[in-house]
C-alpha cells in the first residue's frame, strides 16, 4: 500500500512527533511505500490567496499545491497526524486543506451534483489534545466527526478508517505516552 503521512506540529519533542515517527516505522515494517508531508518542516504556505483562485479556475494550481496533490494522487491512504487546537485543525493544516483539496481535484460540481475524484482512497486521522477525555465527550468528538471526518474527508470521497483521539496529553505520564504509541500498531 502507498501511504502519505500529513503531519502538522511544530515541536520535534512533542507526542505528535513521536506518533509520526512510530507511524512511519510501522508502515515501513509492513511493507508500505511511505511519503511524509511535514508541513512545518516544509514551511508550507497555508494562506489561500486570490491568485490561487485564478489558477484553479484557469485549470492549474501553484507548484507547491501541485506537489501535494501529486502525493495524494499517488497514495492509497492518507494518515493525518495533528493536535486539536481551539477545537480544530492547526492553522497550517486547515490552510493545507484549503489550498490542496481544490475544486476539480478533490471535488467537482455539475448539473448532476457533487463529484468525488478521490473516491476510494482511505483516510486515518490521529489527533491529540491536552484536555482530559471527559471534556471532549460532551459533544466535541461528534463535532469533530461532522466537521473533519465527514465535512472534509467524506465530502472528498475518502473512506475513513478511523479517527483516533489521544486525550489528556498535557498531563500525561511517560507510561501513558508509551501506551499511546504502543496502541498505534492496532490502527496502522
Amino acid at each position: 500500500m502507498k501511504s502519505l503521512v500529513i503531519y502538522a506540529h511544530p515541536n520535534p519533542f512533542s507526542l505528535n512527533h513521536s506518533i509520526k515517527v512510530e507511524v512511519v516505522r510501522l508502515l515501513k515494517a509492513k511493507g508500505d511505500d511511505v511519503k511524509v508531508s511535514d508541513l512545518y518542516e516544509m514551511e508550507f504556505n497555508p494562506v489561500l490567496m486570490p491568485e490561487d483562485f485564478n489558477l484553479i479556475f484557469s485549470g492549474t494550481v501553484a507548484e507547491d499545491v501541485k506537489v501535494e496533490q501529486d502525493k495524494i494522487r499517488w497514495a492509497d491512504r492518507i494518515i493525518v497526524i495533528s493536535p486539536i487546537w481551539w477545537t480544530g485543525f492547526p492553522a497550517i493544516l486547515k490552510g493545507y486543506f484549503d489550498r490542496v483539496l481544490t475544486y476539480g481535484f478533490a471535488y467537482t460540481v455539475d448539473e448532476s451534483g457533487f463529484g468525488q475524484p478521490l473516491k476510494g482512497k482511505k483516510a486515518l486521522l490521529i489527533s491529540t489534545h491536552g484536555q482530559p477525555e471527559s471534556v471532549y465527550h460532551d459533544g466535541m468528538y461528534s463535532s469533530f466527526v461532522d466537521t473533519q471526518d465527514k465535512g472534509v474527508f467524506g465530502f472528498c470521497g475518502f473512506e475513513l478508517e478511523e479517527h483516533k483521539f489521544f486525550a489528556g496529553i498535557m498531563g500525561s505520564t511517560e507510561e501513558q505516552r508509551k501506551a499511546f504509541l504502543a496502541s498505534l500498531k492496532d490502527i496502522v
